[in-house]
């Protein structure tokens, strides 16, 4: 196998990745001749047979593993020794704040890196979360570069492609800012009771004005898109089906969610980004404890005409310092560079 082969790991059932795919993406412009090999597999399902077979399999394919990247716990400790780059690019998935937040020590300082020579952690916040949640010792850490994933929505020009695209299914949204709602997990609490309906979205659509249009991505939420009384549903709209929620970002003026690797890459741009707190997890539980004004709990106790017509609210300045980097230097030149050595 050629020294110019890149393998990407990903055993955690995220596939590959809008991340990914950026950064395979760039790697092939800076270079003709390079082969990319995948070991994509699911190691976190709950039969411990077929999970062995799984790392059994991940072993026979690292036999030939040269250079190689990962976005989470993915990459093999034990690689074929040789002068290659093995990296970590670090990314705010929501375990890692589960991780910071907990007072277990065995959520700290754990050896999942060991098969790294390099952690990309970019940003100051994920320099904290990976510096607290793992060991980084013999691993060169890059750092003071935008994640990939922010770099290019900065950059690129699928911000017009990708809102093009969404126009020509929403016609109500040409002219208007897009006030962009993820959400990951069910609207249910434990007892079953629906944590999301009908009137939360004409509440926060009262208290919104007509220059914004609402893109949500929820499923449970777009149930209750055909019970809008006429008047609404010309205001909202479900982009599930047409766009992955990665490229949602590039289209977005305002972002509400409680997906940390989407509020994280997106308050890099400078943009307003707000935690929906409605179910709480990792992401939710750190900005519940760091960041209180920028959370919303429930749609249809919040007054949306309190959100930032022009900038920044305070927390949202601290949390945008957190989200980016103080230079400008290009990701993907750092992560090529160190792929082409």
């Amino acid at each position: 196998m050629k020294n110019n082969t890149i393998s990407y790991y990903n055993v955690k059932n995220r596939g590959v990745t809008v991340d990914a795919q950026l950064i395979k993406q760039y790697l092939c412009e800076s270079a003709d001749d390079l082969e990319f090999r995948y070991f994509i597999k699911n190691e976190t399902g709950k039969n411990k047979a077929i999970n062995q077979l799984m790392r059994e399999s991940k072993e026979r394919f690292s036999k030939d593993t040269k250079h190689a990247f990962c976005i989470d716990e993915s990459m093999p400790k034990n690689l074929p020794a040789g002068d290659y780059c093995r990296m970590y690019i670090a990314q705010p998935f929501d375990y890692m704040f589960k991780d910071y937040m907990s007072d277990s020590q065995k959520n700290r300082n754990k050896d999942s890196f060991l098969g790294c020579s390099h952690i990309f952690t970019g940003i100051p916040i994920m320099d904290k979360l990976v510096k607290h949640n793992y060991n980084v010792d013999g691993c060169t850490i890059l750092d003071h570069v935008d994640l990939p994933m922010t770099w290019d929505m900065k950059h690129s020009s699928r911000r017009d492609i990708y809102r093009k695209k969404l126009e020509f299914y929403f016609p109500a949204m040409q002219g208007k800012n897009i006030l962009l709602i993820l959400f990951a997990g069910e609207m249910e609490d434990e007892k079953g009771n629906n944590l999301f309906g009908r009137d939360d979205l004409i509440h926060f659509l009262d208290t919104l004005d007509d220059s914004w249009f609402v893109v949500i991505n929820s499923w449970p939420m777009a149930q209750s898109l055909n019970y809008l009384p006429a008047g609404y549903q010309s205001r909202v709209g479900y982009a599930g089906s047409y766009l992955l929620d990665g490229y949602l970002l590039y289209v977005a003026d305002l972002l509400i969610t409680n997906i940390g690797k989407h509020a994280v890459n997106y308050a890099g741009l400078g943009k307003p980004v707000y935690c929906y707190t409605i179910k709480e997890n990792g992401f939710c539980d750190y900005m519940k404890k760091f960041y209180p004004g920028l959370c919303v709990p429930y749609l249809k106790e919040y007054d949306a005409s309190l959100f930032p017509t022009k900038g920044l609210s305070e927390s949202g300045e601290i949390f945008y310092k957190e989200a980016r980097s103080d230079s400008e230097k290009n990701p993907f030149d750092e992560i090529c560079r160190l792929f082409s050595t």
